[in-house]
């Protein structure tokens, strides 16, 4: 089945450099005509992307598809798939602008269209910097046809989500549906601005299963700075972010971030963390950890087959018991901390040594928080949703009050530490003071 499209004619300027990279088979600029085989590349003027075939192997077979892929690292991750819906099988497979200016990619007798615009206009595609595939008309440079308003599962920046109410045309993610097939997976990401709370959702089917509210709270700040948003139903992953926002073929939505200095990509948002109790009791959410849920000091996978693997999405279990009379306390840094409910709220406590010590007495408290406003928060019996903020580019402030989490007093032993009370820094085992 072919890609089809609605076509949107852009005013917006672009500028083009009309030389093709000197690299052998390189191209900045396919003309119509020209034909690229799966050895062939399309590299960006500026280095940042490429376009060509990539192979995926499954069922014994190998499978060939075209796709665009960011140069900064080795292997980096395809961020579009022309053909996700229709793998190829023979090495002979080219990419090719035909007579009548439409794209396609030919398979021996098989003819994929890329797009399908039936103008007869004398046409070339040009792989921009951004990331983004257009197929102009050479005589007057108008946009037929762009990768951008055909997004696979990957957001780059300038993309859009959502709908554009004037063309009635809609933008959305949608992950693979395995890590070796790019065909439309389970999930979609999509921007609904249909409320007056504009929000990103990821669903599957009818099902809408994530709402994250980091998102939400910058989105409202676009929409109220520029009501653009507002006012066509979508929204634009901001130009000039080395970011990209990424729909996994778990239905995980995961934000990451190009550093220059480590030069690699680095998870700073994760909508792992966005869920309550995603990674269960007594474990933390880090976006960016691989895997993203671990154990607290002092505890354990509650499922011995999970922690073997590193995966302690379950929620974990003590490694001692509490004996109420002789437990300590760890201090957690940097830690977003869930909200008990009201009866485990204490307001008009003086000090925080008076917080600690009725969370002390009572035995079925496991930890504590204390607000310089006078509120002790306690927590009995679990605790869970916590999330590292310190890579949350969304919540960088200090306002957060420690938390205090509750350990029998060989658990602070076994960590080397002497005292009833130590700080860690964020994280399951982080950096601490004596």
């Amino acid at each position: 089945m072919a890609l089809t499209c609605t076509f949107t004619t852009f005013t917006t300027l672009i500028s083009l450099c009309m030389f093709c990279v000197n690299a052998a088979t390189y191209k900045q600029f396919l003309q119509m005509g020209q034909s690229m085989g799966t050895d062939d590349t399309v590299i960006s003027y500026g280095g940042n992307f490429e376009l060509g075939f990539f192979t995926r192997t499954r069922e014994n077979s190998t499978k060939y598809y075209v796709g665009i892929w960011s140069r900064k690292v080795p292997k980096d991750k395809i961020v579009w798939v022309a053909n996700r819906d229709y793998a190829l099988e023979s090495t002979s497979a080219v990419l090719t602008i035909q007579p009548d200016g439409n794209m396609v990619i030919i398979d021996g007798q098989v003819t994929y269209q890329v797009n399908k615009a039936s103008n007869n206009f004398s046409s070339h595609a040009t792989l921009l910097d951004s990331g983004n595939m257009v197929l102009m008309n050479t005589s007057n440079q108008e946009i037929l046809w762009q990768s951008f308003d055909n997004p696979t599962d990957t957001l780059l920046p300038g993309m859009n989500l959502g709908r554009d109410l004037l063309l009635n045309y809609t933008w959305s993610l949608i992950s693979w549906a395995r890590p070796d097939d790019p065909a439309p997976g389970a999930f979609t990401l999509e921007y609904d601005s249909s409320s007056n709370r504009a929000s990103l959702t990821v669903s599957n089917g009818s099902d809408v299963f994530w709402i994250d509210d980091n998102y939400n709270n910058t989105i409202a700040n676009v929409i109220s700075r520029s009501g653009v948003v507002k006012q066509v139903g979508y929204y634009t992953w901001p130009v000039g972010n080395d970011s990209r926002l990424v729909l996994e073929v778990s239905g995980e939505v995961n934000q990451d971030n190009w550093s220059e200095k480590e030069k690699r990509w680095v998870s700073v948002q994760s909508s792992k963390c966005g869920t309550d109790n995603s990674c269960g009791d007594f474990s933390i959410c880090d976006p960016q950890a691989r895997p993203t849920c671990a154990c607290l000091h002092g505890f354990e996978s509650s499922e011995a087959d999970s922690s073997s693997k590193g995966d302690t999405s379950a929620g974990c279990v003590r490694k001692t018991p509490l004996s109420c009379s002789n437990d300590g306390f760890l201090q957690f840094n940097e830690v977003q901390l869930p909200q008990p409910s009201n009866e485990y709220r204490k307001p008009n406590i003086g000090t925080a040594r008076a917080c600690k010590s009725i969370c002390l007495t009572n035995c079925s408290c496991v930890a504590y928080a204390y607000e310089f406003s006078g509120t002790c928060w306690l927590w009995l019996g679990s605790v869970s949703s916590l999330k590292n903020i310190s890579t949350n580019v969304y919540s960088s402030d200090n306002t957060n009050p420690v938390f205090n989490l509750r350990v029998a007093a060989s658990e602070l032993i076994s960590a080397g530490l002497g005292s009833m009370d130590k700080q860690f820094g964020h994280g399951p085992n982080g950096s601490f003071t004596g």
